[in-house]
């Protein structure tokens, strides 16, 4: 049995091109502390969770009329684009760097009033993937 030329051709052409784009679209889940780096394959595109610049939720023991955000500042960096760059992301808006989609899901821990949280108690959840 022969296969027509152009399916063929479509094959090759399809294969191509899902193997150019490397990373599915499905979003990975990642917890970051500050302090660490989570690495998006098959780019190498690196995110490291450098601090949390203000977090401004509304702690569990008070009423508010807004729920709030948190800012966090990361630095990422890829094979194509070496140099450390910085990224200032809020918690409520997601943000596309270098083709990633980057998604916050929650920010651990809670927030209590009149309770303080230290850099190292920060845990994040968020979810990686193309946009």
């Amino acid at each position: 049995m022969t296969w027509p030329a152009w399916w063929l051709g479509g094959f090759v052409l399809l294969s191509g091109c899902v193997s150019s784009t490397g990373a599915s679209r499905e979003p990975v889940p990642f917890t970051v502390a500050v302090g660490n780096e989570f690495v998006v394959a098959p780019d190498g595109i690196s995110f490291r969770l450098d601090s949390v610049v203000n977090d401004s939720r509304c702690p569990v023991d008070v009423i508010c009329i807004q729920a709030g955000s948190v800012v966090l500042k990361f630095t990422w960096a890829s094979p194509a684009h070496p140099t450390p760059v910085v990224l200032l992301l809020d918690s409520t808006v997601p943000e596309t760097v270098a083709g990633v989609r980057l998604t916050v899901t929650s920010i651990e821990p809670i927030r209590h009033q009149n309770v303080a949280v230290a850099q190292s108690d920060y845990r994040v959840h968020l979810t990686a993937g193309r946009p």
